[in-house]
């Protein structure tokens, strides 16, 4: 019995199995995303300085080769794909933040970065997945022991926060 939830919870997650993208009239980018099987639930915010979006892929896998992808192309810079435990995250590096938005069609998920959502009907179903989180307040200050400290305020406390350590820096993603 427990061999088949395993089993029957592998076969429902979905992967991600390639991403191509395609510049659109307008200074548009579309970005598609194919999976394996149906797209996720999206949950989505952005940040202005470093502008970008950050898009996580609920119960999904990536399946792509590299975490890195540049698309140097118009406002977008590049997409960072990374796996935590229960999603994958698509970080998009933009020049400036731009609206966006995001459809299914079938096994992809469609990301539009810049214009207008294509209909009423499209932008209902976008925000009701993606929601907008921002940092509200950077402040630094010193700790009882003379230690530095950075306090972040965040709009949304359920804002999943990826904190670590590289090359001798700390980073933290939101």
């Amino acid at each position: 019995m427990i061999l088949t939830l395993v089993s029957f919870g592998s076969a429902t997650a979905a992967t991600l199995k390639d991403m191509s993208y395609a510049t659109l009239p307008g200074n548009r980018l579309e970005v598609k995303l194919q999976f394996d099987g149906a797209p996720p639930e999206v949950k989505g915010y952005s940040i202005e300085k470093p502008a970008r979006i950050a898009l996580d892929l609920m119960g999904a896998t990536s399946g792509l080769a590299s975490k890195y992808h540049n698309l140097g192309t118009g406002n977008a810079r590049n997409i960072t794909v990374v796996e935590a435990k229960d999603r994958t995250r698509l970080i998009v590096n933009l020049v400036q933040l731009q609206g966006y938005s995001t459809e299914v069609d079938g096994n992809t998920l469609l990301l539009v970065l810049g214009g207008e959502p294509k209909s009423a009907e499209q932008q209902v179903s976008t925000s009701s997945s993606v929601r907008e989180k921002a940092l509200n307040v950077v402040d630094f200050k010193r700790g009882a022991q003379g230690e530095g400290q950075m306090v972040i305020r965040l709009s949304d406390p359920s804002t999943p926060v990826d904190v670590r350590e590289e090359g001798g820096r700390v980073v933290a993603r939101f």
